[in-house]
């Protein structure tokens, strides 16, 4: 009689430890391969005793490298006393894991990823129905699986000394200005420039400037030379030309061979510039007293020319985070409202809007109110309204940009609909009081012993919203008017706090929490160092959630940014590079250990795209999880959620190091 038994069951075993070798002498584990035992028992309850049906050995050439590609196979079971072969069918395959100490199976790390997966593929399959269950890639992308490894993998870059970058060697060119310039226009009107040529795709230009026959450009020029790659060219071919609509004609040229180039020592200054007479198109005749000065030699990414030799939108860049600080407005009352006569068309209607007045107060896209007021003290003419009420901002440093605008509104205080009341409500008066003529909080007051004073109340005179009233027939504006101010004034205290940090990133995730004032802060604890080496198989996701593959077709413009602590800072823009090559250093003061350095990377769209930027992938490096001194370069995988599900976009190389000047300074981590 034949019995089939079902389980579909899934085990896992460490490779590792399997390779390890065991102490028992067995053969196979000698000869250093991996072989998987299954066994198949018969369990007899009555009697609590087990019988060997089988057993089947699997080598590891019949394991399979992924779960995507695992097959059920058939495996006859060995040591059988029936005559007949029993199989039992298995799917045997491989996965990466990390080397950290796992958890049980019910509340373990691979559980969490698992439901993670389902919650995102289900998730995807709810919103988006059947038009991506048939498709298992986007572009050329495929998806990632529950399995697939995402963790960073550790690489042994060849750094400069004292550096977390490679060098890279690059070919400089300065050109500063010409002298004598012979006219070869026909029309007697000379428009130079200079174009710089080193191989067939490594080009510069100058600026052409009209009607110059001594110009000057100043501007540089940088080549990347590969390291054990032969150079694009023996030489380097500068000429002078002058520019025309239809032809560009040739005023003069220089050649340079490579080897003659001299190459600039780290210690060393940058070479100054040489004059060089200018010859023809032959090249061996010169053009009378017509020079040309420029510097070039050959150096590396530390030179201080490096940073001048991009153009503007694509050259690297550094900027300082702008520190926000916190705006207290405080409303106190407005005096000298003037009240309608009665002879004024409309008048019961323009006298309620008087009975209730309100605030609005604005600083950029920033808008506070205040309650409805009442009138507290009433004369013939005018009434006063108080508030006392505490309006917050947040404000960013440098103050010039903005101004503080504040409104005084008449409200109807009858129990209309709030649209039908919007439509009633009345500007009265009007007041901006400019960001740097606000005080700030002394920095002594933020000592915890020393009893704050909050902002002495001013008295502010309000503008007419109104236009100023007509001139009369003698050329003078009315009687008691003058220009566009009113009759009636504010009582108002404004001060800027910067004790605070003001940020946007989630707890756990802050890359600074020092406040906006900078007399509050301490001495730095160490320094980090960030090298952002290159990038390998960029892909960027487009609007339609396709793929956008580096090359001259598709055109992948990568640049990378990171952000830590007051400043962020910008990589130069690789231009048609899916394998982008950056080696570029960067340094922050730390200030707290508890801080997170973030490193995203970008695909720059400059044509037939709805936006100009998009995310290739992000990586944060938390910096309590690194050591003093030591160096860690790994390669990210970059990986982003897009309507198909979670797809791999690439890998980033990155090298950071922490360094503390002293011994008491690392203590204070």
């Amino acid at each position: 009689m034949k019995e089939n038994a079902v389980w579909n069951q899934m085990f896992r075993f460490h490779t590792r430890e399997q390779q390890g070798g065991g102490d028992d002498g067995d053969d196979d584990h000698l000869s250093g391969g991996l072989h998987l035992e299954a066994a198949v028992y018969s369990m007899d309850e009555t009697s609590n005793s087990e019988t060997l049906l089988g057993k089947a050995v699997v080598d590891e050439k019949d394991f399979d490298s992924h779960s995507s590609k695992a097959g059920l196979f058939q495996h006859d079971l060995m040591k059988s006393s029936s005559s007949d072969h029993p199989e039992i069918t298995s799917a045997l395959f491989e996965i990466e894991e990390d080397n950290r100490g796992r958890q049980n199976e019910d509340g373990g790390v691979d559980n969490v990823k698992k439901k993670a997966f389902k919650f995102l593929f289900s998730i995807k399959d709810h919103l988006y129905g059947d038009a991506y269950k048939t498709s298992s890639a986007v572009g050329n992308t495929a998806l990632l699986q529950p399995g697939d490894a995402v963790v960073p993998r550790e690489i042994n870059p060849s750094f400069e000394c004292g550096k977390v970058v490679e060098r890279m060697h690059f070919l400089f060119v300065l050109v500063v200005k010409a002298r004598e310039l012979p006219d070869v226009d026909a029309y007697g009107r000379l428009d130079p420039f200079v174009e710089v040529n080193f191989g067939a795709h490594n080009k510069g230009f100058t600026k052409c400037l009209k009607s110059d026959g001594n110009p000057e450009w100043n501007k540089t020029f940088a080549f990347f030379l590969q390291n054990g790659k032969a150079p694009p060219s023996s030489g380097v071919d500068v000429a002078v030309k002058d520019g025309d609509l239809l032809r560009d004609e040739l005023v003069g040229k220089l050649y340079f061979y490579l080897k003659d180039i001299p190459v600039r020592h780290p210690d060393d200054s940058q070479p100054e510039p040489t004059c060089h007479p200018l010859v023809d198109e032959g090249g061996k005749a010169t053009l009378g007293k017509a020079s040309l000065l420029l510097a070039i030699w050959i150096g590396s990414q530390a030179d201080e020319a490096y940073r001048h030799a991009w153009e503007s939108p694509y050259g690297p860049k550094v900027y300082e985070n702008p520190r926000l600080w916190c705006l207290r407005v405080t409303i106190v009352e407005v005096q000298g409202v003037v009240a309608c006569d009665d002879d004024d068309a409309g008048s019961a209607r323009a006298r309620s809007l008087r009975d209730k007045l309100f605030c609005k107060v604005r600083l950029g896209d920033q808008v506070r109110k205040t309650r409805l007021a009442s009138k507290t003290m009433q004369t013939t003419s005018s009434g006063s309204y108080e508030w006392m009420e505490d309006l917050v901002f947040i404000a960013a440093q440098p103050f010039f940009e903005s101004n503080l605008q504040v409104h005084v509104i008449a409200a109807s205080s009858s129990g209309r609909q709030e649209q039908q009341r919007k439509q009633e409500e009345e500007v009265i008066g009007q007041l901006s009081i400019p960001l740097v003529s606000i005080d700030k909080r002394d920095a002594t007051a933020y000592d915890r012993e020393t009893l704050t004073t909050p902002p002495t109340p001013q008295w502010y005179d309000l503008k007419n919203p109104s236009p100023p009233p007509p001139l009369d027939l003698e050329g003078s504006m009315e009687e008691g008017v003058g220009g566009n101010m009113s009759h009636m004034r504010i009582r108002l205290g404004s001060q800027l706090d910067g004790g605070y940090h003001i940020g946007h990133d989630p707890e756990g995730h802050m890359d600074d929490t020092r406040p906006a004032e900078r007399q509050l802060w301490k001495a730095p604890i160490a320094r980090v160092h960030l090298g952002i080496l290159r990038a390998t198989g960029l892909q960027s996701i487009v609007d339609d959630g396709n793929t956008r593959m580096g090359g001259k077709s598709s055109a992948l413009n990568p640049y990378c940014v990171a952000k830590y602590g007051d400043k962020w800072v910008r990589t130069r823009t690789i231009l048609e590079s899916s394998d982008p090559v950056f080696n570029e250093e960067y340094t922050w003061d730390v200030y707290d250990i508890a801080t997170v350095l973030k490193v995203g990377i970008f695909d720059h769209c400059s044509r037939k795209a709805s936006r100009a930027h998009y995310v290739v992938g992000k990586v944060r490096i938390h910096l309590p999880c690194l050591e003093t001194g030591r160096v860690y370069a790994h390669a990210y995988p970059l990986v982003v959620l897009s309507p198909s599900g979670v797809i791999r976009t690439g890998v980033l190389h990155l090298a950071v190091k922490i360094s503390s000047p002293s011994t008491m300074n690392t203590l204070r981590m």
